[in-house]
């Protein structure tokens, strides 16, 4: 635990942090005519977590702005008191029974509005990890040589390792055969936050978003004989990246737009973006092809996001996870005609959106074409790809974002005669870019659920399940839910005028389920669904399919 929270004011946070570290030797082939040429195997790994919840209620405290809230009598009667903590007393604390003015409504509503989050969390958890093969020392306290390696140091270790003779004997590159033997590193990195707000007393919001990126570096290891001592490691050989990416992200700004007009602006914003890379990049000639990588990728977020395609982010990745968000509101059983006549009344909305790249590589040919030994700059642009396109640094087969109304509305109650019923309904989508191809692949999905609940209290049933006759008294719940959900694939030419419908379907289902706790231990229930697709494309029949029964479960433990 970090003492964070000893320091006085800032006492509203607490933190904690966590460290772990692994080490793994391993002989390889014992083989004694190749074992010099092999070697053996050393790992190591670390794990950093750290996790911090701040305490907002405990902040608003420590500021003292509750006191604005209180009359001049109330402030008498809290002078010198002292409240949980040594912080100073809240207002609930003093009898508020008369009406307040007009003037103190709206500066308690405006407390309320300044004073909404209540709690926030935020941890990140972050691995590392090296693996070098063609190491020749044995195993010993510690592991081995270098002790901070056996420690999780990400350090690279081959430069150590060389200079110390922990490596292979060098060879001949034109007499002697190679052996595989490979350097890596992994990288697994994870940001979480949560924040809880409550503007008003009956309406809770959650606020959340996350980023995970891996990346993993590999390098084949070759010791040559260059006449000294131990050699010198061939730095020609080609170093391999891959890695993946997800964020949240927010697509609110389309979501309730035409999908044909979305991408049409993606086409359009081709040429902006194009134009924009060149003046950016201070090349001689624009390469920037409009159906690159380069291009399609900013074209596209730009165009699904809302963005303006002279100011959206052209790079691959995003630093700063974008806020989703879940609602819940039970306000309305304050009101007179919903608390007559319901137990619970709850409106709920969510809504979830990421951004993915799936399994980029670095580019092998991503070099100066002027002179590839120098770095990329105005005076020295990247090689030109075959597509006569400027070759980017790295290869990214498609990128995907997804959002989702989960759900876009959703009313559920529970009624005083023992009838409950629940209303909802959902929206979601995937567009998916794929760059080897400049096609779009976009999913839509709208649901509609309906579910309507009865239960049937303290019902009776006699058995003579034990040989003699025994009454048992359970309640019987019902419950029927009706959905239809509505799925359409279509994929999208970038170049060409050719939208083609590839898949989706027309779902219908109902299912239907009754419940008899019989006792604390046993519950019969039967279940039956009815499910009927109809699908978009013509070479798919429809399908029904039907199914039901009876579900005995006892439970042993007897709760």
């Amino acid at each position: 635990n970090l003492p964070i929270d000893k320091i006085p004011f800032l006492s509203f946070i607490k933190a904690d942090y966590a460290y772990t570290a692994d080490f793994d030797w391993q002989a390889t082939s014992q083989d004694q005519t190749i074992v010099s040429q092999i070697g053996n195997n050393i790992q190591n790994a670390n794990t950093h977590n750290i996790n911090t919840t701040v305490n907002f209620d405990r902040f608003y405290k420590r500021l003292g702005f509750e006191k604005l809230l209180l009359t001049k009598s109330q402030r008498k009667k809290t002078k010198g008191l002292k409240g949980p903590g040594g912080l100073p007393p809240t207002p609930r604390r003093i009898n508020q029974s008369k009406k307040l003015s007009l003037g103190k409504k709206i500066l308690k509503g405006t407390y309320d509005l300044l004073t909404s989050v209540k709690q926030g969390k935020v941890s990140y958890s972050e691995n590392n990890g090296q693996l070098l093969q063609g190491f020749s020392e044995e195993v010993s306290f510690f592991g081995g040589p270098s002790t901070s390696f056996a420690f999780g140091s990400q350090v690279d270790i081959r430069n150590k390792a060389l200079l110390n003779g922990w490596l292979i004997a060098p060879r001949d590159p034109n007499n002697s055969e190679y052996y595989n033997k490979t350097y890596s590193r992994t990288h697994y990195n994870k940001l979480d936050y949560t924040f809880t707000l409550k503007p008003v007393k009956d309406l809770n919001i959650d606020i959340r978003g996350n980023k995970i990126q891996t990346r993993d570096i590999s390098q084949q290891i070759d010791v040559i004989d260059d006449g000294s001592t131990f050699g010198a490691l061939d730095t020609n050989i080609s170093v391999f990246e891959t890695g993946n990416f997800s964020t949240s992200h927010s697509m609110l700004s389309t979501v309730f737009t035409d999908g044909d007009a979305l991408f049409q602006k993606l086409r359009d914003y081709r040429s902006i973006i194009s134009n924009r890379l060149f003046r950016e990049s201070g090349f001689a000639s624009n390469n920037f092809d409009e159906n690159g990588q380069q291009v399609l990728l900013p074209a596209f977020l730009a165009a699904y996001s809302g963005k303006d395609p002279e100011k959206v982010n052209t790079g691959l990745f995003r630093n700063i996870p974008i806020p989703n968000w879940t609602l819940r509101y039970n306000g309305l059983m304050k009101l007179k005609f919903f608390k007559k006549n319901f137990s619970n009344f709850v409106v709920s909305h969510g809504y979830r959106s990421s951004y993915t790249i799936s399994g980029y590589t670095n580019n092998l040919n991503y070099v100066g074409s002027v002179n590839p030994q120098n770095p990329i700059d105005a005076g020295n642009p990247p090689e030109l790809n075959s597509a006569n396109n400027f070759e980017p640094a790295l290869l990214v087969a498609s990128a995907t974002l997804v959002d989702e109304f989960s759900p876009l509305i959703k009313v559920d109650m529970k009624m005083r005669n023992s009838f409950s019923l629940r209303g909802e309904v959902k929206r979601d989508r995937t567009l998916t870019m794929n760059f080897n191809n400049s096609t779009l692949t976009d999913i839509k999905g709208t649901e509609y659920i309906f579910g309507l609940g009865y239960v049937f209290k303290d019902v009776k049933f006699n058995t003579r399940f034990t040989g003699k006759k025994q009454s048992l008294k359970g309640d019987i719940n019902l419950r029927a839910d009706v959905s239809l959900r509505d799925n359409l694939t279509q994929i999208r030419a970038v170049d060409e005028d050719n939208n083609q419908i590839s898949g989706g379907q027309r779902l219908f289902s109902i299912k239907f389920t009754a419940d008899y706790r019989l006792s604390n231990s046993l519950t019969a229930s039967f279940y039956y669904n009815h499910q009927t697709s109809r699908y978009a494309i013509s070479t798919t029949f429809p399908r029904q399919a039907i199914n039901g029964g009876f579900n005995i479960i006892y439970n042993l433990g007897g709760n």
